[in-house]
């Protein structure tokens, strides 16, 4: 079938391999990494990565990862996903990723993430979810999810979940 395998890698190498069947798998992987370490003042350190594959039928996925993080003071740390990937009909299915994480003091950190995948049949079933929350001090903790899929016929179902969690500090928790 003589597609080529290519692999290709930005951190200073160069891979190129072929199966037995000769089929093409191509993975472009784009790592830089930024890394600022100091006092424990207000220096952040950034780290980034992109990679790239393809499946058996040539369809392209693409998962990037961005990712920041800073240091023990009052800085935010982020982290952020996105990826893309292809079933073997070559419908797009995709995830998206998203967190922030602050440290201990009465910061919020907030997750949020959503997905959506294709099924069998080229229909869309959506998931998201949306958490946020905060440290021991006395601040509120809120999860909330929402996912919608699709059943073999292509009817949507749909579910929803929210939920609202505080610390022990006097707070009410609901749910």
């Amino acid at each position: 079938k003589e597609e080529a395998s290519t692999s290709i890698n930005k951190s200073s190498e160069t891979n190129s391999k072929t199966n037995s069947k000769e089929e093409a798998s191509t993975s472009i992987n784009k790592s830089s990494e930024t890394n600022s370490k100091t006092n424990s003042k207000e220096e952040a350190s950034t780290s980034s990565s992109k990679s790239s594959e393809t499946n058996s039928k040539g369809e392209a996925s693409t998962l990037t990862n961005h990712s920041s993080k800073t240091n023990a003071k009052e800085e935010a740390s982020t982290l952020t996903s996105k990826s893309s990937e292809t079933n073997p009909k070559g419908e797009a299915s995709k995830l998206m990723n998203q967190c922030s994480e602050t440290n201990n003091r009465e910061e919020a950190s907030t997750s949020t993430s959503k997905s959506s995948e294709t099924n069998s049949k080229g229909e869309a079933s959506t998931l998201t979810n949306h958490s946020s929350k905060t440290n021991a001090k006395e601040e509120a903790s809120t999860l909330t999810s929402k996912s919608s899929e699709t059943n073999p016929k292509g009817e949507a179902s749909k579910l929803m979940n929210q939920c609202s969690e505080t610390n022990n500090r006097e707070e009410a928790s609901t749910s």
